[in-house]
This record gives C-alpha cells, structure tokens and sequence, in this order.
C-alpha cells in the first residue's frame, strides 16, 4: 500500500524564513514587515496563502498584525539576547508549596538554582489550576514582562488554554496544547514496566488503576500500565473525581493489587482507611504509588512508590524554556524523567 505524507503548507517556507530573520535579529522588536504584496512577490504566493502564514507568526507570539497598517515585530527573543536578560513567570498552586515542603516545592528549588546558575529573573505566581483560567487580575498583566513561562502541576487538569504568545514548559502536564508547551513528566512506559515487575513479584492476577479522570497525566499513567499488564492478568481501570467518596477507590475484595497514579490520592485513601478500619491499607492490599510524593511530604504513609528526582525536574523544565528561549523556531518536546521504584521492606 502507498504511503502518503502530509503536504507541508504551500507558505511554509515563507513562515520559517520570517521566523529565522527574527532569531537573527535582522527583523526587531517594533519593525514592519514587507507588505502582502512583496512577501507574495518573493514567495511566488497568493495574498491569502501569505496572509495565512502571517498569522500562523501571530499565533508563535512572533508578531502582532495591526488592521491597516501591517505586520510588526513583537518579541524578537534571540536578537542581542545573553543570560540574563531572562524574564521567567513560574505559575505554581499554593497548596503545592507548603511550609513543611510539598513536592513541587523540591521542583521549584531546582529551578531557582538553575536560574541562578544563568542569572535568570524569576517571577513565582500562585495560582490554583481553575483559578488560573479566570485569574484576578486578568492573565495577560501577569505574564506581560515575562519571555517565557513554566507551569508546576496539573494545569491541563482544567482543559484551560495555555496562552500562545510566549514558549511554556508544564512540569507534571501530558498535554502539549498543540505545540504550545513543552512538557517534563514521569515516563509512563517506564513506570508501567516498573509497576508490572512489582506485582508480578508479588504473584498479583488483579489490578486495580486508580487516576484521576480529570488529570491527561495521570489517564496516561493508567493506560500505559494496563496495556503492559493485559498479558499477565485482570486491570481494571478506575477514574475518580476529586468530589467523590473516596471509598469508591477501594476494591471490595480484599488482596487485589493497588496502584495509585497520583501519590496524593494514595495518601488520601490510607488516611481514611487507617481511620476507618482502624489498620494500614499496605496490610490488605498490595500497594504501590506513582510520583513519590511518600518519601518527601511529612506526615506521609509510608508505601512502596515510583518516584523522580524533583529537584533535577526543575533543573530539567527550566533548561528546556532556555532552549526555546535562545531559539524561538525551536520546536517544543516532550521531556520524559525516569523513574526509579523504592519498596517497603
């Protein structure tokens, strides 16, 4: 059978062309554009196949198209630019960072550092995933100053839109928001293989997922692992939503296998099962939990859990920003971390 590729926009080369003359600062901040007319004349194209590419520059933050007058110049990132000259805009929840030191507060640490180490500016917003999609004040005053932005959490959770003007990295986010972001996440095909050989050790048949069904990160956590143990035995999928009881989560029958794609809903069901059958969950089922929250969040249960360096995570989100920064035609990627298992003994 043939193969057939996608054919590349009839504009496209008049889009990288613009973008590489902003990188090299022969386009800057503030200048015009050629006319329709002349990039048409230059690209052998019509007035709308150059329009269109025109505003494909729009939607990458590149420029700004004023109704009769033109196209303009709005960020010319990599023109002149040196360390430094960074303004970063890290958004993060409130009830991430707490006092005693929640797991992206570890991320944010890794950030700071590296940001120091390339004497970036950084500035820390708190802001609660569906509060960020309808901010007070409004979003486009807080990231006004800023060249790029990294989000610490589920801000994909909300299906809100990510804005396009500026290159983002989203620490714990699946989605890409179609080439916007660039996102750092656990790898999910490593911890489904590392969740599989924990069960199998522990001679399990039956498992049961449990993901938040709001949260793409923890969906594809979930799917991975089923689709890695629908050769051994039984999965069964099970989304919950943050309203609901949490006993939902728990399998009647006692001795199936458990895992948990976030570590803060693990947490949350052997809190309410140790005060509710007055015993340890570990005790009934096995349990293993993804994201480590366990090993850095006082007060934790302790469980058996996948976990990442949380620290190198930031080191990891802020050095890919850098990496579009410096080259705005710069594609984003999809950094994957692996993940090591730690076991109770």
């Amino acid at each position: 059978m043939r193969k057939y590729e996608k054919k590349r926009p009839a504009n496209n080369q008049m889009v990288e062309r613009v973008e590489a003359l902003i990188a090299e600062g022969t386009f800057r901040a503030g200048d015009k554009l050629p006319s329709l007319r002349e990039l048409s004349d230059e690209y052998g194209l019509s007035n709308y196949a150059i329009y269109e590419g025109l505003k494909a520059l729009r939607d990458k933050g590149l420029i700004e198209l004023r109704h009769g007058s033109g196209a303009y110049v709005v960020n010319s990132r990599n023109s002149g630019r040196i360390d430094g000259e960074w303004h970063i805009t890290v958004f993060v929840g409130d009830r991430r960072v707490a006092p005693e030191g929640g797991y992206l507060s570890h991320a944010l640490l890794g950030i700071q550092e590296q940001a120091l180490r390339h004497n970036c500016v950084l500035t820390i917003r708190m802001r609660d995933y569906y509060e960020f999609y309808h901010p007070e004040p409004p979003l486009e005053t807080q990231i006004r100053s800023a060249d790029g932005l990294i989000f610490l959490g589920e801000y994909d959770f909300a299906g809100g839109t990510i804005p396009r003007s500026l290159p983002a990295v989203g620490l714990e986010m699946n989605s890409t928001f179609d080439g916007v972001l660039s996102p750092v996440t656990l790898d999910p095909v490593c911890a489904a293989e590392l969740a599989v050989e924990y069960f199998r050790k522990r001679k399990q048949h039956k498992i049961r997922v449990v993901y938040l069904e709001d949260g793409p990160v923890f969906r594809m956590r979930a799917e991975c692992f089923c689709s890695f143990w629908s050769k051994y035995g039984e999965c069964e999928l099970f989304g919950h939503r943050v309203a609901q009881p949490i006993e939902l989560s728990l399998p009647k029958e006692r001795k199936i296998g458990l895992l948990f794609c976030s570590g803060a809903w693990c947490e949350r069901c052997m809190t309410y099962y140790e005060q509710t059958f007055h015993s340890a969950m570990t005790a009934d089922y096995p349990v293993l939990s993804i994201d480590g929250k366990s090993l850095l969040v006082p007060g934790y249960h302790p469980v058996s859990t996948l976990y990442i360096d949380w620290r190198e995570a930031g080191h990891a989100a802020l050095e890919e920003l850098l990496r579009r920064l410096h080259n705005p035609s710069a594609e984003a990627r999809r950094i994957l971390l692996v993940p090591k298992l730690k076991e109770l003994a």
